[in-house]
């Protein structure tokens, strides 16, 4: 599976990206952001700087999976730029960006982000940023789906419709114990990764 771009060569190789984002056995969700997001045909009124796109690509509203970035602690990060601006802005921007918010990388996290420049801009736009991120904040609204689930579950809403479609009621008890030890896995990297500089980024841990 490839990222292919109009009108360049630049061809990206998903697979290998995933390789290099996945640094511990497990911890294999990918979180993704993009700006500017509009209907088409409406202007968009936001600013094309580089610093301000790498700021508003990882503000928790652009995130469709709800993830907030900075109550967690990122193991890999990408960045794409798109548009007219210099890679070598862009790459400061975001270097800026990791400077300030320090504490919300972790340690093994030597690489840096990692930037990426496309000269073509998206259809419409000047400019585009697009994020993928392997982070602990996930572990928020993976929790947030596993509280809803048992609450579900338990009241065994909507379980029948699923039941006579020919599922078993054992293979959503399995798919709660995955959830679970996936949302372990992610509450003890952040464990970690908070012991290690002794930094607090707030929200709730618990999955019950």
């Amino acid at each position: 599976m490839t990222s292919r771009y109009p009108e360049v060569t630049l061809n990206s190789d998903m697979r290998r990206m995933y390789m290099n984002m996945v640094p511990f056995k497990g911890l294999g969700l990918l979180t993704t952001s993009s700006v500017p997001i509009s209907s088409r045909g409406v202007s968009v009124d936001r600013s094309d700087k580089p610093y301000d796109l790498i700021g508003q690509v990882l503000d928790s509203k652009n995130s469709p999976f709800g993830c907030d970035y900075w109550r967690g602690r990122f193991m890999a990060c990408c960045a794409l730029f798109r548009g007219t601006l210099t890679p070598d802005k862009a790459t400061s921007y975001v270097t800026a960006v990791q400077e300030k918010h320090w504490s919300s990388f972790a340690s093994t996290f030597t690489q840096g982000i990692q930037t990426t420049y496309v000269a073509h801009p998206p259809h419409g736009l000047k400019t585009s940023a697009s994020v993928v991120a392997n982070t602990t904040a996930v572990r928020q609204p993976l929790g947030n789906l596993l509280k809803t689930f048992r609450a579900m579950f338990k009241q065994r809403v909507l379980l029948h419709y699923y039941l006579g479609e020919g599922l078993e009621e054992a293979e959503f008890r399995t798919a709660e114990h995955r959830l679970s030890a996936l949302v372990t896995l992610y509450l003890k990297q952040h464990g970690k990764s908070k012991a290690h500089t002794g930094q607090d980024f707030g929200g709730s841990d618990e999955d019950d």
